[in-house]
């Protein structure tokens, strides 16, 4: 039973807590409605909370195994119950739903603060009886004392007189002086003072009259004080809750969009001036703008937030199981965070939607009173709360820079739960006041509809972020290798497995002799790049889909069964596009040489080989991991696929002709040169390979011959502007569409660029760099007819169950090259398999087509890169292949037996399924 409430206990919170909302905001529940509907509603309200408090209290008694937690678990229920009441039996005309709210804030904040450290919940519970007890007088008190509507200037000399003892004698608290000690008991000033302000704001603005601007300006003067020794105190939460407080309650008494208009603009400009005035308000800016930064140092705060809201997800990672700890502050600026990372999103914007209740009611209520004076404060009570509210969860969830204030009735504190019940016990009193004096003001709607509605769009606008942010950010937030959280998820997780397009097992944990998990590669080195390691960091993707890999997508009744077995959950399954035989031949055909192969599918997308040389053995990462930190010239750790940047050599002549083709589109064929072996430019000479003379060549012929002469030929006179768009419409200077992360090639094309510069771009050579994943992608646009389809590696998620989560299907990214100028690249790409420098790969029972290259790379002719890339069959292709053999010298003779050889296995693999089968078959 213990084991199936402890898995369970989030589900139920977090449907309990929609039921709450729904009752809630059931029409029929406002104040003044039937009378026997609200009693109803209230009746379920008060269950629903009883059962958040007792499940809560039940699981943290389990989870901790202490008594102790059930004693304060009845001591809290005791306490609800006589709030619930006391209060409405001594004040029957009280809000019902105000006071349900109050007790389910109450009581999650005091959940919360008992899971995280219970001497301080046991503190903050007799601080809360004390408080109680207080707010339990103050309607009878607003009723009796008729004097407190005289006694402005009392108000304002014990406001400034509070604050300016913190100024002096105020203990430094994280740059800000905000409270200071007598006796033993430390104060934070500012939350007392903020009521008595309210009552000065209050008492001066609720007899207005039109034209009396004198008012308006003492009023002023009196606040700006009080926000300017905040300011000098540097405690700036506070500041902002004051000046926002005293400008809608100044909107509301004077009615006046003008004035309105005019604070809010000089706050604006307050807002400016201290972030150039403190230099810690510029880091809190600083932080909110990137906070991903500096993870360990100035965000650490931040993101340790928004990975717990994002590890948490919908329900939460269950009471006491989530890392709170982790957070700095959290019991008092980011509860709550641990709020959502525990008892999930949908409890956490519950909470927000609840005091947007309390916000509405309040105001409501506000608008019904007859008597200024209480009229503006209660209206600023709802203010005061809500706002507050938003300034600690927007800065908690990074919508807005953190301002260190704290969470309403949640959060630690003895003078914060102090003043948010007096400010509760304020609301209620109201109540008591619609009929107890009646003069003649006449409230108009708009200043009270407009301010419903700027904090209710506020609060829908945050709930809306946090909801948009944990769903759509929740994997990167869980995958972040500074998340402590994985760990929680990987103990209640066994991580998936990682198969071959064939189900063959690429990665799979088992457990070892000792009983321990450990992740294993079963062909060794042959994946190492592509599938990654999980040990020592993440690679590959065991990095990439590592959300996916330690999230278990079974039933909940399974979850629950093997929770209560004391077994893991299976994590999800990625079937990936790889084919083990082509990995496997082209790892081996590339043998001991440095370099990198990628195999695609062009009609798909489906990459089915990825090799990279040198490799490692994932399974023996953690024992190998210092000696490959300290290699730093082999660059094993690096895919060469995605991280290895080279200069093209030849194969570059393929995006060459397509310029030449572009800008001579109606004439290319005309094209004639006579080679005799170099060319030369001005101080500028280019060599073809051996120097040998070609002579007389068409376009196609200096293709298929690889002539470097009559590229260069072609290249003192291409169109730098023309060049630049075909450049950019092939991804160059772009980030590659792929799931893995790829560096940018680049060419340093520019309008500044010379003859001798365009010459060396023309054969692929100067500043041109490019990955074998983008060559490959253009290769796969060429055989595709100029579109490119988007690459990918992970065919399907599926869960242990074998239900698939996730169908990855053929994805079209877009049209790279036209399709005509397409198809004359394939023809000029067949033509080096027949006649050029690609003959190898003429003959065979396949057709093929491709470019090689030999690439110099450090400026001494004899030391060149071998390229190939090409397809085949060449009238329909059904595979793509890229290679590089670092340091080889040709591609013809190094990279395009490499190429035969993966053509061979794919055939084999795939059947050779030739133009004239293919066409007999969809006859």
């Amino acid at each position: 039973m213990a084991a199936y409430l402890m898995e369970t206990s989030k589900y139920f919170i977090g449907i309990m807590m929609i039921l709450y909302l729904i009752f809630t905001f059931l029409p029929g529940n406002e104040k003044g409605s039937n009378v026997l509907s609200g009693k109803i509603s209230h009746a379920f309200c008060m269950i629903l909370i009883l059962c958040i408090h007792t499940i809560s209290f039940l699981t943290l008694y389990f989870e901790k195994d202490n008594i102790a937690y059930l004693f304060m678990g009845l001591v809290e229920v005791i306490i609800i119950f006589a709030i619930l009441v006391l209060f409405q039996y001594v004040y029957p005309e009280l809000d019902r739903l105000l006071l349900d709210h109050m007790c389910l804030l109450m009581s999650t904040g005091f959940i919360i603060l008992l899971r995280i450290s219970p001497t301080k919940a046991v503190r903050q519970l007799k601080i809360t009886i004390v408080s109680v007890v207080i707010a339990f007088f103050l309607p009878y008190l607003l009723q009796k004392l008729r004097i407190l509507r005289y006694i402005k200037w009392v108000y304002a000399m014990l406001g400034l007189f509070g604050l300016l003892a913190v100024l002096i004698m105020g203990a430094v608290t994280n740059g800000s002086k905000i409270s200071y000690s007598i006796l033993g008991f430390t104060f934070q000033p500012s939350e007392f003072v903020k009521i008595i302000f309210l009552f000065f704001c209050a008492a001066m603005l609720s007899s207005y009259e039109k034209g009396e601007k004198w008012k308006v300006f003492l009023t002023s003067v009196i606040a700006g004080l009080h926000i300017m020794i905040l300011v000098l105190s540097k405690d700036l939460g506070a500041a902002l809750i004051f000046f926002v407080t005293y400008l809608f309650v100044l909107f509301l008494s004077t009615e006046n969009i003008l004035l309105f208009a005019g604070g809010i603009l000089t706050g604006i400009a307050g807002a400016v001036v201290g972030s150039m005035m403190f230099e810690h308000v510029r880091l809190r800016i600083d932080v909110w703008m990137n906070p991903w930064n500096d993870l360990t140092g100035s965000g650490y705060q931040i993101t340790q937030s928004l990975f717990a809201i994002g590890t948490g997800g919908w329900f939460g990672l269950g009471l006491t199981r989530g890392r709170p700890d982790s957070i700095p502050y959290v019991e008092t600026d980011f509860v709550f965070s641990a709020i959502a990372e525990e008892m999930g999103v949908i409890f956490a914007v519950g909470i927000l939607l609840v005091f947007l209740s309390c916000f509405i009611r309040i105001l409501y209520q506000s608008y019904r009173i007859r008597d200024s004076f209480y009229r503006l404060i209660t209206s600023g009570v709802g203010i005061m709360l809500l706002f507050q509210v938003f300034l600690t969860v927007g800065g908690g969830t990074k919508l807005i820079p953190l301002t260190g204030v704290t969470l309403p009735m949640i959060s630690y504190g003895g003078s914060s739960i102090l003043t948010t019940i007096l400010l509760f016990g304020l609301a209620q009193g109201s109540c008591l006041l619609d009929t107890n004096e009646d003069n003649s003001i006449k409230v108009k709607n708009i200043p009270y509809y407009t301010t419903l509605g700027i904090f209710s769009i506020a609060i829908l606008v945050l709930s809306v972020y946090i909801i948009g942010f944990s769903y759509r950010d929740r994997e990167v937030l869980v995958s972040n290798t500074y998340n402590p959280r994985q760990e929680i998820i990987e103990q209640q997780t066994s991580r998936g497995e990682i198969l071959a397009s064939n189900g063959e097992i690429l990665a799979q944990t088992q457990k070892n002799e000792s009983g321990s998990e450990v992740r294993v590669y079963p062909y060794d080195n042959l994946f190492a790049h592509v599938i990654g390691y999980d040990s020592n960091g993440k690679m590959g993707l065991e990095k990439l889909y590592n959300y996916k890999l330690i999230t278990s997508d079974i039933p909940l009744n399974e979850k629950v069964e093997n929770a209560v077995k004391g077994i893991k959950n299976p994590g999800n399954t990625l079937k990936t596009t790889l084919n083990v035989a082509i990995q496997e031949t082209a790892s081996k055909a590339l043998g001991v040489y440095k370099g990198a192969v990628i195999v695609t599918e062009p009609d798909t997308g489906k990459v089915l080989a990825m090799v990279s040389k040198p490799d490692f053995n994932p399974n023996e990462i953690s024992q190998i991991w210092d000696a490959l930190l300290e290699d730093d010239e082999s660059g094993i750790l690096l895919n060469r696929n995605l991280q290895g940047l080279y200069p093209p050599g030849s194969t570059f002549k393929m995006i060459t002709a397509l310029e030449y083709l572009i800008e001579h589109d109606d004439n290319y064929q005309d094209y004639q040169y006579q080679c005799n072996g170099i060319f030369h430019s001005g101080e500028d000479s280019i060599q073809c390979y051996h120097k040998t003379s070609h002579g007389s060549v068409t376009l196609e012929t200096s293709f298929a011959k690889s002539c470097n002469s009559s590229f260069a030929n072609i290249g003192t006179a291409l169109s730098k502007e023309t060049m630049q768009k075909t450049l950019s419409a092939l991804l160059f200077d772009q980030e590659l569409p792929f799931e893995l992360v790829a560096n940018i090639s680049t060419t340093g094309l520019n309008s500044s660029f010379s003859e001798s510069d365009m010459i060396q771009l023309s054969i692929g050579q100067g500043q041109t760099l490019i990955t074998p994943l983008h060559l490959s992608m253009i290769t796969n646009a060429i055989a595709n007819h100029g579109v490119l389809m988007q690459p990918y590696l992970v065919d399907q998620i599926i869960t242990e169950n074998g239900e698939t989560i996730v169908q990855n299907r053929p994805e079209k990214y877009g049209q790279l090259i036209q399709t005509e100028e397409a198809d004359i690249l394939k023809e000029l790409m067949h033509s080096v398999v027949e006649e050029g420098t690609a003959t190898k790969l003429d003959g065979l029972d396949y057709s093929a087509a491709g470019k090689t290259g030999s690439a110099e790379y450090n400026g001494i002719k004899e030391d060149s890169h071998a390229w190939f890339t090409g397809f085949a069959p060449v009238d329909q292709p059904r595979v793509v292949v890229t290679i590089i053999v670092e340091g080889a010298g040709s591609g013809g003779d190094y990279a395009v037996p490499i190429a035969k050889r993966i053509f061979d296995t794919y055939f084999e693999e795939y059947g050779l399924n030739t133009d004239t089968e293919q066409n007999e078959t969809e006859e």
